[in-house]
């Protein structure tokens, strides 16, 4: 059994025994020296212990706190040894250096990971063990975020690619196979102007064309492309330089998502909306929609020309109170404060509570008929149809009435009063 360190490595060092062991047992590392058990020819060769440093005294993954003098299957699990004794036996016979990488099952080191070194001396092996456990699970937390990225990336865009320093397609993404119905070598070679035509003009464009000049980074830019049938495809890309070690530029890298079926369906809700109003200002009503904030959300051009108060009063997003309040401004002559309150909060309980039709009386003699519904939205639409031409031939038409009743009434009287004069007069 080996008893001493200076026999052993005498030939690979002048330090004296004590040095060399007290240098050891400031290493935080686990230093072992093992020797073979029997005839180191044999098959199934064990090993024992003869040495350790003082962080290997004080490793709490062996069964007992002394070591040495013990072979490996007393001091470790039998998996655990069993992997040690092959190694060592393998590095023993062939005179090599070797290692392992494993992970602890058992005691307070259990999910650890360690990496052994094992260099064959005279006689013996010597064995040092490290902790690498803050390690492997940095790299497999880099490992899962940088495969998480790749997942993201593709899951949000279509495309990934890389230019050379002349601004060539070097690399164009083959997870998604086929690219607008183009196979992804298509793209190699070809210079990113002949492939995507920028969906811009004027100073945008020359503002994005210096900034590649410039080498600078660009971000979500639209640019459009012809697919394999001829079709035109909207895109969006953003890249980054990319800049060799000498510092020099080496192209960009970045991603490119086909937009097409967002800007057809935006469009498409374009048209759609621009449909709705043109609809709403033949309207001979005047329309209004409010959210459940009670914001103007929407409205056609009549309702603002049926407007009593200030016209630029009425714009998207206004609130009902301030409609409400600027339609009655035109009453503070003729109305006193509290009755023009208590108009106004009348008008406001009307927001929850809607009639379900009911007319309003304007100055200058004007009338308004109003519709309103509550929505599931929780908001407000409304009609404000004009009737004050109807209004007035009621009225006219009800003092024409009037003076009809007034002048059947004088001709009865009249008549009654001739017939008894004749009366008076036959006596």
């Amino acid at each position: 059994m080996v008893t001493s360190l200076a026999p052993l490595l005498s030939a690979t060092t002048e330090l004296p025994a004590e040095r060399l062991a007290a240098a050891l047992d400031a290493s935080l590392d686990y230093h072992y020296l093992v020797e073979p058990i029997g005839d180191p020819m044999a098959d199934a060769l064990q090993f024992r212990c003869v040495y350790t440093n003082a962080a290997g005294r004080a490793w709490s993954f062996f069964k007992t706190p002394d070591a040495i003098g013990k072979p490996v299957t007393d001091l470790l699990e039998p998996l655990l040894a069993a992997r040690l004794n092959a190694a060592f036996a393998v590095a023993y016979r062939n005179g090599r250096a070797g290692d392992l990488v494993f992970q602890s099952e058992v005691g307070r080191a259990k999910s650890r990971w360690f990496h052994v070194q094992i260099v064959p001396l005279a006689g013996c092996l010597s064995v040092n063990v490290r902790e690498i456990t803050d390690t492997v699970q940095r790299e497999r937390g880099l490992s899962a975020d940088a495969e998480r990225y790749r997942e993201c990336a593709l899951a949000a865009t279509d495309w990934l690619w890389e230019t050379d320093a002349a601004l060539c397609f070097s690399h164009f993404s083959a997870d998604r196979g086929d690219i607008l119905g183009f196979p992804p070598e298509y793209f190699i070679g070809r210079r990113g102007r002949d492939v995507f035509r920028p969906n811009m003009v004027g100073a945008e464009l020359e503002a994005h064309l210096a900034n590649i000049e410039a080498r600078g980074p660009f971000r979500d830019v639209a640019f459009l492309i012809e697919d394999a049938t001829g079709r035109t495809r909207h895109v969006r890309s953003s890249g980054l330089p990319k800049f060799a070690a000498d510092g020099s530029f080496a192209g960009y890298r970045g991603v490119t998502r086909d937009v097409t079926a967002l800007v057809e369906a935006q469009e498409q809700a374009k048209r759609a909306e621009q449909a709705r109003h043109e609809a709403l200002d033949i309207m001979p009503a005047g329309f209004a929609l409010y959210d459940a904030d009670r914001k103007l959300v929407s409205c056609n051009r009549k309702l603002v020309e049926m407007f009593p108060g200030k016209k630029d009063l009425v714009v998207l997003g206004v609130d009902h109170e301030t409609l409400i309040r600027g339609s009655i401004a035109e009453y503070r002559e003729v109305m006193s404060p509290e009755a023009i309150e208590q108009r106004v909060n009348e008008r406001l309980r009307h927001f929850d509570e809607p009639p379900e039709s009911h007319e309003l009386s304007l100055t200058g003699d004007r009338w308004l008929l109003i519709n309103e519904r509550r929505t599931s939205g929780g908001g407000l639409v409304g009609l404000r149809t004009d009737i004050t031409t109807i209004k007035r031939r009621e009225n006219a038409l009800g003092l024409m009435l009037g003076r009809q009743d007034q002048s059947g009434n004088n001709f009865f009287a009249s008549a009654a009063n001739c017939a008894g004069a004749l009366r008076t007069s036959a006596r």
